[in-house]
C-alpha cells in the first residue's frame, strides 16, 4: 500500500537523519570538545544549542514518532509491532531524555557568563558537561535502537 509506505520511509528517513546527527556528535563533536579550554567549551555549546533550534532539526525531530505510529496503524503483519516498537524507544529514550535531561542542561549553561571569571566559567562548564553527554550517549543508543527498528520493519512488510 503507498500510503504506508510513504509513512513507514518518513519514519525511517527522519529517525535515520536524527540517529546519524546523534552518532555523528557522540564520534566527533564530543571528542574535540574536550580538547578545548573551558571558556571556548561554553560559548561553543551555548551557540550550537541555540543554532539547533530551526525547522531542519525539530521537524524530524518532533515527528518521527508520529511517523512511526501512523505507519504503523496502516501496516499488517510483523511490521506493526516494530514500528511501534520503534515510536515507543523514540519517544522515550529521544524525546524524553532530551526533554527531561539535555534541555535543563542546555537551558542552565544559556544563563552561564561565558566572560565572567575562568573559575565560574570551569564550574558552569563541569556542571553541564559530564551529564550531557552520558544523556546524550542514551539518547544517540535509543536513536540507532529506533532506526534498526524501523528498518526491520521494512524487512517484515
Amino acid at each position: 500500500m503507498i500510503g504506508q509506505d510513504v509513512a513507514t520511509m518518513l519514519g525511517l528517513i527522519s529517525t535515520g537523519l536524527i540517529a546519524g546527527l546523534f552518532f555523528a556528535w557522540e564520534v566527533s563533536v564530543i571528542p574535540g570538545l574536550v580538547r578545548v579550554g573551558d571558556r571556548a567549551y561554553v560559548q561553543t555549546m551555548q551557540h550550537i544549542n541555540r543554532a539547533i533550534l530551526n525547522p531542519v532539526f525539530l521537524l524530524p525531530f518532533l515527528l518521527t514518532p508520529a511517523f512511526l505510529v501512523v505507519a504503523a496503524v496502516m501496516a499488517d503483519g510483523g511490521a506493526v509491532a516494530w514500528l511501534i516498537a520503534a515510536a515507543v524507544l523514540y519517544a522515550a529514550g529521544v524525546l524524553g531524555v532530551t526533554m527531561t535531561r539535555n534541555v535543563p542542561l542546555n537551558n542552565e549553561l544559556e544563563q552561564s557568563d561565558a566572560d565572567t571569571s575562568a573559575e565560574l566559567v570551569a564550574s558552569a562548564r563541569h556542571r553541564y558537561e559530564t551529564g550531557w553527554n552520558r544523556w546524550n550517549r542514551l539518547r544517540t543508543i535509543a536513536a540507532l535502537g529506533s532506526f534498526a527498528l524501523a528498518a526491520l520493519a521494512t524487512l517484515s512488510s
